[in-house]
């Protein structure tokens, strides 16, 4: 059994237990039916946490102490046959268990430090789950890319999204419900869709409550329902927004002041229920609008929803980043999906053990 103990560090990665990583070894891991994989992706996560810098292959490789061991390293993230959707499926479950997450998120992410010559760097759509003790990552959806031999998608599906209004993003959000066991929280797509209402119908078909970021241009019409003077002849959801300024209501949240408002809206397609958060932070233009199926929650709640991905944001700088997300350069598909499968671990058991100390009391005067 596993017991949580502060632990400072300064030029490592954030402490975790030894002891956390060989009993969640055996859940997260449990799928790794082939000789010396599970402890493999044991020693690999625990490299993850100690290898100081940019945690590269070769550095990691160090940690496994020299150049055969490197090799092997080099091999079990590469080119060994090991399937990283089981991994994922246990990283959520034992996510679901142990930190009572509240939402799911799903948002694009940048997989390189740096643009290479030929054009930007990799992309993804991640998926986090989030709750009170932080956010994180359980799924990865790869965007097509030159870099893997143009290897097309990344999803649970075999297909990856190829524009943030395709289809095939449904295939990224539904892929990681899919992790779960019946998911009842709310799914929040924090991303650049070019088709809102397609997404939004089909979700609501699988039984998801939703709330998708949509763009100004996004057809909609107030619905009927509205008394006769707040239902204006927009067309748009830029002009539902402007048309029923009058109705926004001041939403406290840290920071800039803002206000928002819910608006019964449809769309050309049978999604019956969808109402058009706004939100903003001036008198001008919104800060971001979103369509939702979620009636429960008061407007307050709906507004700290769309807030996720800035604590995702964040996260992702203070913990992901520095435990290797952006630091794989290998050539390998498969590769960057296990090795991302790995990173994810890191977080998951880093966020786990922090959760069980607390936060660090102040010492006494």
């Amino acid at each position: 059994m596993w017991h949580a103990e502060a632990h400072a560090r300064t030029e490592r990665g954030p402490y975790v237990p030894a002891s956390l990583i060989d009993e969640a070894g055996d859940d997260l891991f449990a799928s790794l039916m082939r000789s010396g994989y599970r402890p493999k992706a044991g020693r690999y996560v625990r490299s993850l946490l100690d290898a100081p810098g940019p945690k590269t292959l070769r550095a990691v490789g160090a940690q496994w102490g020299g150049t055969a061991a490197a090799q092997r390293v080099h091999h079990f993230i590469t080119a060994s046959p090991w399937d990283w959707r089981p991994v994922r499926r246990a990283l959520a479950r034992y996510a679901l268990r142990t930190l009572s997450p509240r939402a799911l998120v799903a948002a694009p992410a940048l997989l390189e430090r740096a643009a290479r010559p030929q054009g930007p760097g990799p992309q993804a759509l991640g998926a986090w789950l989030t709750s009170a003790a932080g956010t994180v990552p359980v799924d990865w959806c790869l965007m097509p890319l030159r870099r893997f031999g143009g290897t097309a998608g990344g999803c649970l599906s075999g297909r990856a999204p190829t524009a943030a209004g395709d289809p095939h993003l449904l295939d990224a959000v539904t892929g990681a419900t899919g992790l779960l066991p019946p998911w009842e929280g709310p799914v929040v797509v924090d991303a650049d869709v070019l088709d809102a209402p397609a997404l939004a119908h089909r979700l609501g078909r699988h039984g998801y409550r939703f709330l998708i970021r949509t763009t100004p241009g996004t057809a909609l019409r107030v619905h009927r329902g509205l008394p006769p003077r707040h239902d204006a002849p927009a067309r748009t959801a830029a002009e539902v927004a402007d048309a029923l300024s009058g109705l926004r209501r001041p939403v406290r949240l840290r920071g800039a002041p803002v206000t928002a408002v819910a608006v019964p809206v449809v769309t050309g397609r049978p999604s019956p229920g969808l109402l058009l958060l706004g939100e903003w932070e001036s008198a001008r233009r919104p800060r971001a609008l979103w369509l939702t199926n979620i009636r429960s929650l008061p407007l307050p709640a709906l507004v700290r929803l769309t807030r996720l991905r800035d604590r995702i944001r964040q996260d992702t700088a203070d913990l992901t980043e520095p435990l290797g997300l952006r630091d794989y350069a290998g050539r390998s598909y498969g590769g960057c999906h296990r090795r991302l499968t790995l990173v994810s671990a890191a977080h998951l058991l880093t966020v786990v053990h922090r959760s069980a100390v607390g936060p660090p009391r102040p010492r006494p005067a």
